[in-house]
Order: structure tokens, then sequence, then C-alpha cells
């Protein structure tokens, strides 16, 4: 008995002090979750007042993004972007502030920056994709509520007509919920896009790949199209800009360049150079330059050494062709070595001289 006794007194005895300390222990938990709110905030006003003095350091047109977690606790109608709707019209708009709910009062957690600023915050915690941008009034612009974004936001491509190419492009979803998205294509050229997706569901927090391809028709015109991609979310649309350059596939096929080159003379041709007209020359044809681009031409001898007077530069037509006749008079019969290049790619090919009017 007296040992069950004394089990009893033992936990009333304990039961009494967790009474004592249940305040104590109320105020620690409640103290670290004030702290962790804190340090939320202050995370979230350092971000976005470095993205906001990046991009007026960068000038009229650049763009930041800030992925922030904005804790609870915030008293919304007194926090702002700016400066706070009851400030004296003399106070210049540049402070960024929270006020975080702290026991019985609060703490504000704000900081100061070189440009005026306009811009909101949220009305409920979260996470958020702030766009932080220069508008050409010289405002720093921070807006929340961006749900996705889309990387990357522009794609060069270069395409010989006739042939397609494909790339990828990754959609996030920076909410605590699910996004659904849609994603359609526009422009000069939409028709030559293809999607492997037009609707998805971006989990929270997560993100998705998608494929689009493009296909270049064979009689596409050279040179520069246009076509975008646009993906829009809860509270966004956001852009992929697509430029397509356009040109001849043969410049792309190295290996078979396709010259067209000409004898100017067959074994059993006898009449003299000074009687003899058609097929004097080497006819020397080629496509897929840029309009109007300087080519460097060579001609090789049997020997491997350029010919007199080569290499030189030569000017490709505004249809991007290259056309060039060369006198092989005089020339040591054998195989002779084009070759045509700029500053991307080199094509070549052979002919043969068989004999030569006059030797």
């Amino acid at each position: 008995m007296r040992k069950g006794q004394a089990a009893i007194e033992l936990l009333m005895i304990l039961a009494f002090a967790f009474l004592l300390l249940t305040p104590f222990i109320w105020q620690a938990v409640q103290t670290s979750q004030v702290e962790t709110n804190l340090i939320q905030a202050r995370k979230v006003v350092n971000d976005l007042a470095s993205a906001a003095e990046y991009v007026y350091a960068q000038g009229t047109g650049s763009v930041a993004r800030v992925r922030a977690k904005i804790p609870p606790g915030v008293i919304w109608n007194e926090s702002y972007i700016g400066k706070p709707s009851w400030a004296n019209q003399s106070i210049e708009p540049r402070e960024i502030q929270l006020r975080v709910e702290a026991g019985a009062g609060y703490n504000d957690v704000w900081k100061s920056v070189r440009p005026n600023l306009r811009g909101s915050w949220p009305n409920k915690a979260g996470t958020y994709l702030f766009t932080v941008y220069l508008a050409s009034d010289g405002y720093v612009v921070i807006t929340p509520y961006l749900s996705i974004m889309l990387d990357p936001q522009s794609q060069y491509l270069n395409i010989p007509a006739g042939n397609s190419s494909t790339f990828q492009f990754t959609v996030s979803n920076y909410l605590d919920h699910n996004v659904n998205v849609t994603i359609n294509k526009t422009g000069e050229v939409a028709g030559w896009v293809s999607l492997s997706n037009t609707s998805a569901v971006i989990s929270s927090q997560g993100q998705e790949v998608f494929n689009a391809t493009v296909s270049v028709p064979a009689a596409a015109s050279a040179g520069l199209h246009y076509a975008t991609i646009t993906v829009s979310g809860e509270n966004t649309t956001e852009y992929l800009d697509i430029t397509i350059n356009v040109y001849n596939a043969q410049q792309a096929n190295v290996t078979k360049p396709q010259y067209l080159v000409e004898l100017y003379e067959d074994a059993g041709y006898s009449v003299t150079q000074d009687t003899f007209y058609q097929g004097a020359n080497v006819h020397i044809t080629t496509g897929g330059w840029n309009a109007s681009e300087i080519i460097t031409l060579d001609i090789l001898n049997p020997s491997n050494n350029s010919v007199s007077g080569f290499p030189k530069t030569v000017q490709a037509e505004v249809d991007g062709t290259l056309t060039y006749q060369w006198d092989p008079v005089g020339a040591t019969p054998g195989v002779y070595t084009v070759r045509a290049n700029n500053t991307e790619s080199t094509v070549t090919t052979t002919f043969e001289v068989t004999s030569c009017a006059g030797q």
C-alpha cells in the first residue's frame, strides 16, 4: 500500500509541476514562431530590395524574378511597397515593409532602396513568385500573384528549309497548390510549331518539361521568321519567343556540297584557246549562303596549293547563291579542289582538268 500511495503522490507532483510549466512552454513556442516569422519576413524584404536595386542599376526594361515565402502573422493593411497610404505627399516611395504580429504587439520589417517603388503585397501567407522590373517612368514595380515561370523565355533556331528541330521548355509552379496551365502558339509561322501538350496540371512547387518541334517547309523563304508560345496559368501568362533562321539545306550538308562544276574541255578537244568559247571556264555555283554574304573561295591545284589569285573573297547574291567562273588556261591537268567557307562552315568538292588548250 505504501508503494502504491508513493506512486500516486509522485504522479500528482509531476502533474502539478506540468501545470505550473505549461504557460512557460506555451510562451516559448509562441516566441519561437514569432522569431521564425520575423526571419522569413526579413528574407522576403531583403530579397525584394536587392532585386529592386539590381533592375534599377540595369536600366529600363530590366526584369528580375524573386521566389518568396511570406510567413503567417502579417498585418496586410499596414504593410506596403513604396510608402504607406497615410504618408505625407513629400515622402518618397522607397520602402518595402512587412508588419508582423509579435505576441500582443507587432514588429516592422523594412528596407529602404534608391529607386522609387510601386507595387503591392498579396493578402495571405504562402510562396509567391514576384516580378520586379524597371518601368519607363523610372519606378521599380514589384508585383506578386505570379503562379508559374517559363524557362527559357526565348529560343533561337537555325533550321535548313525542309527540316525540323525540337527543343524543350520547362514550366514551374511556385504556389502552394496545383495550377492548371494551357499552352498556345501565335505569330507569323505558328503553323510550323507543334507541341507535345496543350494543357497540363503542374503540382504544387513542381515543374513539367514540354517538347516543341519546329518544322520548316521546303519552300520556306530564307531569313528570319517568328513565332511565340504562350503558357497561361493562375493569374499569369508567360511568353516564349521563337526566332527561326531559315537557310538552304545544302549549306548544312558539308559532306556533299551542291556545286555545279563544268569542265572547260574534254580529253579529245583540240581547238586552240583563241578560237573556242563555250565551256572555256570552270563554272562554280552553290547556294544556301546568307544574302549578300562575303564568302572565301579557294581553288587548290593537284599539288594542294592555291592557284594563282586564290584564295579570294566573293559576294553571294541576295538569294544566297554564289557563282564564279575560273579560266584555267595554262593549268596543269589533274584533280583540283574547290573550297568555299564563311565563319560557320566550309564546303568542298573536286573537278578534273583533263587537258588544256594551247599546251
